[in-house]
């Protein structure tokens, strides 16, 4: 459905880049670099984003920006969530009063913008009433958020432990009473009636195989590598240096350790305990939210902004973070050995695919200031973790180059020829 261009009258592809759910800048930077290849390519690019500018952050010139629609976050699940069901329910999809609003909104905002295309990542949403306006929609998203729907009951995600089937089955029978509900009051008689339906879309996976969440995906899945911020933008920008008795010959020099934390961690603080001191490290680090931390052990640098991970981490021996997909996917991609702490299941999961690949080591739930000590030092000495974390790049070697050149090209596939 081409829509005429103000100035000359010509018609022109938009494409309606969407992002619902999560918080973190992957999203961002996966809507930003493909809407930036959009624009090269001469397709306008509208964000319907729920954070309009991260911060110190800008979307591609020429783009537009919208909020999207709010959706009603109900709390999480007894015991967490073992599906994107069940998180689904618990972000207002479970309760057609919740749901009504959002879905009307992506209704009327649809319907005003005629997109040709609509681009969902972790917007599901937006997903559902592109499939029922029968406008063409791509899945853009790591792992997990793009679950396989390839049966009828979207797969459990905790994949280390047997899920609760009564849970998932509540989920179901909610999320698709409310969308049937939901489908009657907007009179909407093609949107998806199930969790499982609304991703049955074709998807763009913005990661890397290895770290796929979901290794049993049916064959022929379609995978971009990690899509990053242009330039380590809103970040500290010119890198950080590390103390020259860091450079120097590997068995005599310190260490270098990025840390890459939330302050509300709740092993923050002894995470830098653990690495305040030692005689065998120096550490870059940042903690979000905290700003500039004045007397810090000598051995430490805590910066104000982000650090430039891209151009860091070829020169770090040492990755501790709490295994968001951005951070996990550069640090594989660099050969560095990554030691994670996650606060989530997706978070676990990354760490336990990390584990398989022998690139990385994972401290889950709570762990008290020797267990983080002698991790870290574990970390440290490990040759095995070196050399795995170096073959895990060789095997993913292909996915260091232009992804979001890459990203548009499986797009435009997936548009042609949508299938799963």
């Amino acid at each position: 459905m081409d829509t005429p261009d103000r100035q000359t009258g010509r018609p022109h592809t938009r494409w309606l880049l969407a992002w619902e759910m999560g918080s973190g800048l992957g999203h961002w930077a996966g809507l930003t670099a493909v809407a930036s290849q959009a624009l090269a390519r001469g397709i306008e690019p509208v964000m319907v984003v729920p954070t309009l500018a991260p911060s110190g952050l800008r979307a591609p010139e020429g783009a537009r920006l919208i909020a999207c629609p709010p959706m009603v976050q109900q709390g999480n699940a007894p015991g967490g969530t073992s599906s994107m069901t069940e998180l689904l329910a618990t972000q207002g999809f479970g309760n057609s009063q919740t749901l009504e609003p959002p879905l009307r909104a992506w209704r009327d905002l649809i319907t005003l913008l005629q997109p040709d295309a609509v681009i969902a990542d972790h917007a599901p949403g937006a997903l559902a009433v592109a499939q029922a306006l029968a406008v063409p929609a791509v899945q853009l998203g790591t792992g997990f958020a793009c679950p396989p729907a390839n049966e009828a009951r979207l797969p459990s995600f905790r994949t280390w432990e047997t899920p609760d089937g009564l849970a998932m089955t509540r989920a179901e029978i909610n999320v698709s009473q409310a969308l049937a509900a939901v489908s009657r009051a907007l009179d909407l008689p093609r949107l998806p009636q199930s969790a499982a339906a609304i991703y049955r879309t074709p998807a763009v996976l913005r990661t890397l195989p290895g770290l796929d969440h979901y290794p049993a995906r049916p064959p022929g899945a379609r995978y971009c590598g990690p899509l990053e911020v242009a330039s380590d933008e809103g970040s500290t920008g010119t890198a950080p240096a590390w103390p020259e008795d860091t450079v120097a010959a590997e068995r005599s020099r310190r260490k270098r350790v990025l840390v890459y934390v939330k302050a509300d961690h709740p092993h923050a603080v002894m995470i830098m305990q653990a690495l305040a001191g030692r005689p065998d490290v120096f550490v870059h680090a940042y903690i979000a939210n905290v700003g500039t931390i004045n007397n810090v052990a000598k051995n430490i640098a805590v910066h104000p902004k982000p650090l430039p991970l891209k151009s860091m981490l070829p020169e770090a021996d040492l990755l501790i973070h709490h295994g968001g997909a951005g951070a996990t996917s550069q640090a594989l991609l660099a050969g560095v050995p990554q030691l994670l702490l996650p606060q989530m299941a997706e978070q676990f999961l990354t760490g336990r695919l990390l584990e398989n690949l022998a690139a990385g080591q994972l401290l889950w739930g709570n762990q008290d200031g020797n267990a983080i000590a002698q991790a870290l030092h574990q970390a440290l000495q490990s040759a095995a973790l070196r050399d795995g974390a170096r073959k895990a790049a060789a095997d993913h070697a292909q996915f260091g180059g232009d992804n979001a050149a890459r990203a548009l090209q499986m797009i435009d596939e997936s548009l042609r020829s949508p299938t799963l």
